[in-house]
């Protein structure tokens, strides 16, 4: 299969996902939606460009679903692998992140991922199943925070200017196919333009790929042995009914816990604004996945409400969630397409 079908494949199932998921969320906000796909596209477009041709990876697996039960109790750990690759004989954990600002590969952020929870608990999962993984590379793509703007005179022959437009029918060298009429202001089209421009100028800016992330046999028991203590808490707790709230949680970076009303006793949770919790694909009863690890260890009482009698609050989904999960599912769709281009190319060396 071609890297031309990679381009037409890969780039447009990803987009469609991604809309799809976005204007599903964001119904309500049309201008905004149509302007942060905007960006969605240009850096799933500027990802495709940066590894499209890496043929050292081979996708093994895309959101692998993990699970063992916990010893000593009755609950069973879940969780989901974003994407798992064979790298030079290694098997290598692929974790994709996104944040709002520059990093580099020195920087503490990626330090404090080495030690992520999370990542020890895939890994003593896959070392459990007999299967186990030698590393862990951090996938980080930089989200896109420039806006909207005017768009500006320029001179003969600059980019990104009205002289542009009117002058070769183009945008940031993009052909617009137009009658060279030019708007005041970027639409959302115009936007997406200077959106590919910035991150095709500036890939390492955007995509920065950390690796060697490891786990010892002495790391993963360490892991084992909190996981078997939280379960055990969480089954205690939900015999003897002792909940705790933890009230130095009630009010954190500014924003109140969602359950704040209900734990103050002044809204019943039968009312209207909330809903039952939207459980993933692999929860149950008795499934304990790192988020609820956390959120446990965070405040018990918030456990009780999200987990054991099992509701959220019934509001839309804040922007930045809404397309932080688009963006998500089109790296799914991504690396989804690109496995099974793999398999094809593998199926006709084959014949």
């Amino acid at each position: 299969m071609s890297r031309q079908r990679s381009t037409c494949g890969i780039y447009r199932e990803a987009m469609e996902a991604a809309l799809q998921n976005a204007l599903g969320s964001l119904s309500n906000l049309p201008d905004v939606v149509m302007f942060e796909l905007s960006k969605l596209k240009a850096l799933v477009r500027g990802y495709h460009n940066r590894y499209a041709d890496d043929n050292v990876w081979r996708c093994l697996t895309v959101e692998e679903a993990v699970r063992f039960n916990i010893p000593q109790t009755d609950m069973v750990y879940v969780g989901m692998i974003d994407t798992m690759v064979e790298n030079y004989g290694e098997t290598v954990m692929v974790e994709h992140k996104t944040i709002g600002r520059d990093v580099k590969p020195s920087d503490a952020y990626f330090q404090k991922l080495a030690y992520d929870g999370q990542v020890s608990l895939y890994h003593l999962a896959k070392y459990l199943d007999g299967n186990p993984i030698d590393q862990t590379i951090y996938d980080v793509v930089r989200k896109l925070t420039i806006k909207p703007k005017r768009i500006p005179a320029g001179k003969e022959g600059a980019i990104g200017t009205k002289s542009e437009i009117e002058e070769h029918g183009t945008y940031f060298g993009h052909d617009l196919g137009g009658d060279g009429v030019c708007p005041d202001r970027e639409s959302p089209a115009l936007f997406e333009l200077r959106c590919v421009h910035e991150v095709d100028a500036n890939p390492d800016k955007y995509f920065i790929r950390v690796g060697n992330v490891v786990r010892s046999e002495q790391q993963m028991a360490e892991t084992l042995n909190d996981l078997v203590h939280v379960a055990k808490d969480i089954e205690q707790a939900t015999q003897t009914g002792a909940w705790y709230q933890n009230t130095t949680m009630c009010e954190k970076y500014g924003s109140p816990c969602e359950f704040m009303t209900l734990c103050r006793g002044v809204e019943d949770p039968e009312n209207v604004r909330w809903e039952p919790r939207k459980k993933s694909a692999i929860s149950a009863d008795n499934t304990l996945s790192y988020s609820g690890m956390s959120t446990f260890l965070t405040c018990r009482r918030k456990y009780y409400w999200r987990y054991i009698y099992g509701i959220q609050r019934r509001t839309e989904t804040p922007p930045a969630l809404a397309f932080g999960k688009a963006f998500h599912l089109a790296l799914e769709n991504w690396w989804q397409t690109f496995k099974a281009e793999q398999a094809d190319e593998h199926k006709d060396e084959s014949e």
